[in-house]
């Protein structure tokens, strides 16, 4: 490796986190291999990450606090002492690319107040780069191969010539940075409640008692936790080490020794096994191995004694912390938190969707997060939990600067996340959406940088859309915040310029858009010839043998046609779906042996239920029951496309389906009013959008005239005001067109509406689905009384740089700033005479 440049350690990293040493013996030879098995970089989220993309969070983050500490002071000694005294972090640090690179950013500027010179040496930076790792540099990784990686990067980069390899082994630590404390003032509060929550492999029983006796414990008062001296000592001690001079290899041994001391220390040691059993206690099975739960009361007698009586128990502990990693942060790094916290947070966190978490990690786990980091629940990745914890991590007027999965904006995730941080005191400084990761075209990332002020209070009339703007004469108050690129008064927890208002469900909407079927089982599905020899051996069959329809069909098929079958026994019990035993038999063999494998705890129905849907969406039957047809569109897909299609079929669950049959319903939902808001409701999946109903439609205002009969009950053509009669006539003609245009070119909605939004393409059929695209975009306008907005139709770029063609990006906003605010109206039942103000 000594041909590698110091970072392209990390690519070697990458690609040795799925392979796994492995010792065998071929008769009496001894052999050692690095197996691949399975996918452990994939499904952790863990990635090296390309250099362009640190560079912008070391300048948003990083270089402006540098600048605020020495705008603060004035000599060089004050300069020198402001840069070292910075504490620097990467919570999931890997190979230690952004701790390169921020030692690096450190080191230039230390070497430039020591020199005077705008250039120094080299020597001198890496003098100095010397110094700042050995000073300013903090790293956590759950893998402990990084953790020696990064190590090995840092000496490479900062080694000088003539002194030996600075001590890191307190700096760059292996640990979970999401499991464990980040105050020791919880522990006065004894054990929770939650921590007692069963899971599929628990004796639920044992878990509520466990629960009650804890409850009991509790309640005989809480009880003071003596750690704050101690911790202060143990600050104390590691500050002196700090400044412990590392020329000679006697000097580093002393200080690792020293180090060793001070974590063997009693103080040390019985606080570090009650932050450990504090935690275990999410993580214990019930009964565990003495028959003794972890305890409010054990918990007492670790912080009395250290240890505690039950040596099985206490076993569990230590067990339970070595598996899991568990990481204490001001034990971990007292010095850092003595003084307030870290003064930057970089990274490259792990993604991970939400419902790949307890796949990954265990229930226990996910359950961990929802406690720990509440409101942290539902889909949202696993990259929100981070910037949730290293908001924690800095002192008030510190930054971080994370790189982030495409959604951390969007749906469960940004409720999980930046948008508790800007309830929090959280200001958004700097976001970049949609980056392309280097060499992978279908993923993208967004690097957002944030500053931690205080906590606001209330909202006040009059103070708008100024929540996060940032205050003057604080870091980019001076600059303004930057929106891809673009300097603007503030960012949201949405990365754009509104409002943080969240819009609120309408009960006018409910029970109109529905996600389809969820089957969970592919032996449910039939190709066409063994369905149709089915239905002909027994035409019985056809009352739960039906067209299938998923997302593919829609998109890809010129006439949205079924490809195959499903076997659907809607929500029968089994002595019912017996009645039709050709099904059923194919079920049994194909269905049955895959759900009789499942074991979590929300997996129990469908084991039960074998020849069932996981989800049968009943409520859907009942609001389509009345209806010829419906509106389906598919779940996930980067262009927005509703159709009408017959009613009868199973849609998948990769289709939502809208209770409408009318031409008036189909222009609202397709127009580019309604895509504009569920494009900013709506999540990602890679480069697509996600409908989600609850987010996009359930909040979606209807125009206001009428909005009751229009939501909740069928209306005729003819009783329609003229302005939607009007959008009815257009929408149909548009549907109608477009269908014809499909069949003529053999087309799918996906490379149809590829062909609209392509500017080059000036064919007569593509032209005129423009003009009445723009047709029924007006007719929706004036259904909404906005006769007053020009929509600027054209080919505009999207957030992604992509063109389309749409409204103009300043119509969009109006439209989007309209809606809110009528979605509020609605939402408080401010109404006049009528119409909703």
């Amino acid at each position: 490796y000594a041909a590698l440049d110091v970072e392209e350690l990390g690519s070697v990293y990458e690609s040795l986190l799925e392979f796994h040493p492995h010792l065998s013996a071929v008769g009496n030879v001894p052999t050692f291999a690095l197996l691949l098995q399975g996918a452990e970089r994939r499904s952790t989220g863990s990635h090296y990450t390309p250099p362009e993309l640190v560079a912008p969070l070391i300048q948003h983050a990083l270089e402006t606090v540098l600048d605020e500490r020495l705008r603060a002071v004035s000599t060089r000694q004050q300069k020198e002492r402001a840069i070292l005294a910075m504490k620097v972090c990467d919570m999931a640090c890997g190979s230690g690319h952004f701790l390169l690179a921020a030692a690096r950013r450190l080191g230039k500027e230390l070497a430039r107040v020591r020199t005077g010179e705008d250039e120094p040496a080299p020597e001198r930076v890496r003098e100095a780069i010397r110094d700042v790792v050995a000073h300013c540099i903090y790293g956590v990784d759950r893998n402990p191969l990084a953790v020696e990686l990064c190590r090995v990067a840092l000496w490479l980069e900062s080694h000088t010539e003539g002194k030996p390899l600075t001590f890191l082994d307190h700096r760059i630590r292996c640990g979970d940075s999401l499991v464990g404390l980040c105050d020791l003032a919880v522990l006065e509060q004894g054990i929770p409640d939650e921590a007692f929550q069963p899971f599929a492999s628990d004796d639920k029983q044992k878990a509520r008692e466990a629960k009650r006796q804890n409850a009991l414990e509790r309640r005989q008062g809480l009880f003071h936790a003596t750690y704050a001296d101690a911790l202060r000592k143990i600050a104390a001690e590691l500050a002196l080490l700090d400044d412990t001079p590392e020329d000679t290899i006697e000097q580093i041994h002393a200080k690792a020794e020293a180090c060793n001391r001070i974590q063997r220390s009693a103080d040390y040691v019985r606080l570090n096994f009650a932050c450990h059993l504090w935690t275990a206690a999410f993580f214990q099975p019930f009964p565990t191995p003495s028959g003794n739960p972890l305890t409010t009361d054990t918990l007492r007698s670790a912080l009395a004694n250290g240890r505690i009586g039950d040596a099985r128990l206490a076993g569990l502990v230590d067990q339970l912390a070595f598996d899991g990693r568990f990481f204490h942060w001001p034990l971990a790094f007292p010095e850092v938190f003595a003084g307030g916290g870290f003064d930057v947070i970089l990274g490259n966190p792990p993604f991970l969707g939400g419902l790949r978490i307890s796949g990954a990690y265990g229930e226990k786990y996910r359950h961990w997060l929802e406690v720990a980091y509440a409101p942290y629940g539902g889909t949202a990745d696993l990259c929100a939990v981070f910037f949730r914890r290293a908001f924690l991590l800095i002192r008030p007027g510190g930054r971080l600067g994370l790189i982030a999965t495409n959604t951390i904006a969007q749906g469960d995730t940004r409720e999980s996340g930046l948008k508790v941080l800007a309830e929090q005191g959280g200001q958004i400084v700097f976001a970049k959406r949609f980056v392309k990761w280097p060499g992978q075209a279908n993923v993208e990332v967004n690097l957002v940088a944030l500053r931690r002020s205080s906590p606001p209070g209330p909202l006040t009339a009059g103070e708008g859309n100024t929540r996060n703007r940032v205050p003057d004469g604080e870091g980019e108050a001076r600059h303004g915040c930057v929106l891809d690129d673009q300097t603007v008064d503030f960012i949201s927890s949405r990365f754009d310029t509104e409002p943080e208002a969240e819009p609120k469900r309408l009960p006018q909407n409910e029970g109109k858009a529905f996600i389809g079927d969820l089957v969970r089982g592919i032996g449910f599905v039939l190709e066409p010839e063994e369905a149709e020899a089915l239905l002909a051996k027994d035409p019985r069959n056809a009352d739960c043998l039906l067209p299938y329809l998923n997302g593919e069909d829609l998109n890809s098929h010129p006439k949205q046609k079924p490809s195959r079958y499903v076997i659907c026994f809607h929500d029968w019990d089994l002595a019912r779906a017996k009645q039709y035993p050709d099904l059923l038999h194919i079920v049994e063999q194909r269905v049955k042996p895959e759900r009789e494998r499942l074991r979590n705890r929300d997996d129990r129905r469908d084991r039960e239920n074998w020849w069932r849907f996981a989800r049968y969406r009943g409520d859907m039957r009942s609001a389509v029951a009345p209806l010829r047809r419906v509106l389906v569109r598919s779940r996930v897909s980067e262009l927005h496309g509703l159709v009408f299609v017959p009613n009868g079929h199973s849609y998948g669950d990769a289709t939502v389906v809208f209770a409408f049959d009318d031409d008036y319903h189909f222009a609202l939902l397709q127009s580019s009013v309604h895509e504009a808001w569920l494009r900013k409701q709506a999540s990602s999946l890679r480069t697509d959008i996600r409908y989600t109903p609850t987010d996009c439609f359930d909040t979606f205002p209807f125009p206001p005239q009428e909005y009751e009969r229009i939501a909740n009950a069928k209306w005729p053509v003819e009783a329609m005001p003229e302005a939607f009669q009007r959008a009815a006539r257009v929408g149909g003609q548009y549907h109608e067109h477009r269908r014809q245009v499909m069949l003529a070119r053999n087309l799918g909605l996906t490379k149809l509406y590829n062909l609209f939004h392509a500017a080059a393409c000036q064919d007569a059929d593509i032209v005129r689905l423009r003009q009445l695209h723009a047709e029924m975009d007006h007719a929706i306008l004036a259904c909404y009384g906005w006769t007053d907005l020009d929509p600027g139709h054209g080919f505009h770029e999207n957030e992604r740089g992509q063109a389309r063609y749409t409204m103009s990006p300043a119509a969009r906003r109006e439209i989007l700033r309209r809606l809110l605010d009528l979605n509020l109206k609605m939402a408080d039942g401010e109404r006049a005479g009528g119409h909703y103000r």
